[in-house]
């Protein structure tokens, strides 16, 4: 196991080069919250960070000045940490959240492929097989990355450039609870493996589980780095 607390090397904000529209992903120190998802809207230096609420169980989360938060930002192949406590709220004229600046900030290296070894059940819809099937695919993930997953499944699930559609479930992550994704994906490589096949496929995720996966991926590869494909 990795201890992902000596992984973390000091660094400095303008290391960030933080740009509007950057995704961030908050994680409660205490518990309250599950992790949240926002994006970077500014900031003013050594004042505030100004970030789009986050939703939370599908409505504006409930957030209240001085709760604290991991703020954490990929920048290529490197994680940015730092703490942040909520300063204030702002419903109009869109919702916003004011953040404390950050007063130290963490960079964390990480690989550029970002994909860990997972063994996740999946199930894929019979409308998404070619041919269609009697009732939806069981498969399993094998790895997952950012941007997709390795899926092993007992027949064919298509041809590359196929579209198809998943759904599995995110579990056994260190700090953040279980969560469940539904998407479409397409098919980038397709191969044939001991009792059945291997395909390597291209997710189309929506924001908020586009963050949900890069936070638990994070957490993953620090937890344990005989994870890492």
């Amino acid at each position: 196991m990795a201890n992902a607390t000596a992984s973390k090397q000091p660094s400095t904000f303008g290391a960030i080069q933080l740009q509007v529209g950057t995704k961030l992903t908050l994680q409660p120190v205490v518990a309250g919250h599950f992790s949240l998802a926002s994006v970077v809207l500014g900031y003013s230096q050594g004042e505030y960070l100004l970030v789009k609420l986050p939703l939370e169980n599908g409505l504006p989360a409930k957030l209240y000045a001085g709760e604290r938060f991991e703020g954490r930002l990929f920048s290529k192949t490197s994680v940015f940490t730092f703490a942040v406590d909520v300063v204030k709220t702002v419903s109009t004229p869109f919702p916003q959240l004011y953040l404390s600046f950050p007063e130290s900030v963490f960079r964390i290296p990480l690989r550029a492929s970002l994909r860990v070894k997972v063994d996740y059940p999946a199930s894929i819809p019979s409308s998404a097989l070619l041919p269609s099937g009697l009732g939806d695919e069981q498969a399993r993930l094998t790895n997952l990355s950012l941007n997709g997953a390795g899926v092993f499944s007992p027949r064919e699930l298509g041809a590359v450039g196929d579209p198809l559609s998943i759904a599995f479930k995110v579990d056994g992550v260190p700090e953040i609870s279980e969560f469940d994704v539904t998407t479409d994906a397409t098919i980038r490589s397709s191969r044939t493996v001991q009792d059945g096949w291997h395909h390597g496929i291209e997710f189309k995720t929506d924001e908020q589980h586009a963050l949900l996966l890069q936070n638990a991926i994070l957490l993953l590869q620090l937890a344990d780095r005989e994870r890492i494909v």
